[in-house]
């Protein structure tokens, strides 16, 4: 089983950071249109970065461990996202109203459907079951997104739709490829020759995952004014509890749960369990917060910042954390 270090991850997030920086100049010198971000957000959203989750499957074989692996990292995952809720709850108490759900909602709802997953992929490039494991965490974060998150904005119970929270594309590429997965109908797709050429196709779109939602992210940021924006009090209180308080707690909990648990798991799938949900934890604000804001109506411009300098701040914090692993 691979495994990873401080360092790789700190390479890891360099290479991202130069993925970031051709649409960072795109947004900067005006040669993205207003609507080039969003519409290349949906693309990875909807196509992309489903037909990623659909291949990972594919490429994973059904065994026993890895079974066992996604149940322990899809009930970890509902922890941890009722963690990062009461931390939410127990912050921001005194902010304005408006402000005070965007702060929640952004400390709930992480990066980790675009970067953890682009680290994923160049952390372990030969394991695609580390997508898998993703996939799994991300199952509970959408349900919970468009659950909880759309009460965050509105307080009202009205706005749970559950369509979304059950048909959203990740949740429904999640399936189609676990149905698969549970089928072993990777290696008979590969072996089709009708069928080959589409499953080619799926892994040719999904691996524009990592490229494209860091040009995606690089874009909003070139096109970010950042006047004034350090002097919110709540800016710096956030990037504490976003970027370094959450996983830290995250990583404390995983690593006693680890020890209570070393007798019936082994020490690399506990490590690699470990890497996997540090780094979701690890991540910055959500894409997904400015378009919560603009559906729900609250401060776009808010939502925008918050997403904007976690990101930037992200490059440094995700390696400082990443350096609890050496523990």
């Amino acid at each position: 089983m691979i495994m990873v270090s401080p360092g790789d991850i700190v390479q890891t997030v360099a290479i991202l950071a130069m993925m970031v920086l051709p649409g960072f100049l795109l947004g900067k010198f005006k040669l993205a249109g207003d609507g080039f971000a969003t519409g290349l957000s949906n693309f990875v959203l909807y196509v992309a970065q489903s037909c990623m989750f659909i291949r990972a499957f594919l490429s994973t074989p059904v065994t026993s461990d890895v079974l066992r692996r996604m149940a322990i990292i899809f009930i970890l995952s509902i922890a941890i996202h009722f963690l990062f809720t009461g931390i939410a709850f127990m912050f921001y108490r005194g902010a304005p109203d408006g402000i005070r759900r965007i702060l929640r909602f952004s400390t709930i709802f992480t990066n980790a459907g675009y970067m953890s997953i682009a680290m994923f992929e160049i952390l372990f490039p030969d394991l695609p079951e580390a997508t898998v494991y993703a996939s799994v965490y991300l199952v509970f974060f959408n349900m919970y997104m468009w659950s909880l998150g759309a009460y965050l904005h509105t307080n009202d119970r009205a706005c749970i739709r559950p369509k979304a929270v059950l048909l959203n594309p990740a949740i429904v590429s999640s399936v189609i490829g676990f149905v698969l997965f549970l089928l072993s109908a990777g290696s008979f797709i590969d072996s089709n020759p009708i069928l080959m050429p589409v499953s080619r196709a799926v892994s040719i779109l999904g691996s524009t995952v990592c490229p494209l939602s860091m040009v995606v992210v690089g874009t909003r940021l070139g096109m970010m004014s950042f006047k004034g924006f350090f002097r919110d009090k709540y800016l710096y209180l956030y990037l504490f509890v976003r970027l370094l308080l959450s996983p830290v707690l995250v990583f404390g909990i995983l690593k006693l749960l680890g020890l209570a648990f070393a007798s019936i798991l082994a020490p690399d799938e506990i490590t690699l369990m470990t890497t996997i949900l540090l780094i979701c934890a690890s991540t910055p604000a959500a894409t997904s917060v400015s378009m919560f804001a603009e559906k729900f109506g609250t401060d776009t411009a808010y939502a925008g910042k918050l997403v904007s300098v976690s990101t930037l701040l992200s490059v440094v914090t995700i390696p400082l954390v990443g350096l609890l692993l050496l523990l």
